[in-house]
């Protein structure tokens, strides 16, 4: 039987550990998922998803029936596709192929949760001192 030989780096030759780079980098970049063009990139789409968050957010907290509150929420959602200047369409789009990227989603959530709890120090800090006192903490 036969034992395979374990190639070591002092083995390389100059010209050997240039061709070893050169295929870890075509490895790499061919490993690197290409986003569509249909796509928005994730500096556009989170900002626009931290925009839905917050809206779906707000019509929740309405004492509004389920009819009701889905038609505010579609009127919310208009209102941001509008200002973004972008079709309905092209949000959801994303979403779905981002949705289908959990590591890039979760991402995105997570900077989006930790810009709005920023937001929340921030106010609160601003809050006059017996207010203040009056309200819950939280981390």
């Amino acid at each position: 039987m036969q034992r395979f030989k374990l190639l070591r780096v002092q083995d390389l030759s100059p010209n050997s550990y240039f061709r070893v780079l050169l295929i870890l980098v075509f490895f790499l970049i061919s490993c690197g998922e290409d986003r569509p063009a249909t796509v928005m990139s994730t500096e556009s789409f989170k900002p626009l998803l931290k925009e839905m968050l917050i809206a779906e957010s707000g019509v929740e907290a309405l004492p509004l029936s389920y009819t009701e509150k889905k038609e505010a929420r579609e009127q919310r959602y208009r209102l941001i596709f509008q200002n973004a200047s972008i079709s309905a369409d092209e949000f959801f789009t994303s979403f779905e192929y981002y949705r289908m990227q959990p590591e890039i989603m979760d991402s995105m959530y997570t900077s989006i949760l930790d810009e709005l709890n920023e937001t929340l120090m921030q106010q609160r800090m601003t809050i006059s001192p017996g207010l203040e006192a009056s309200l819950p903490n939280r981390p």
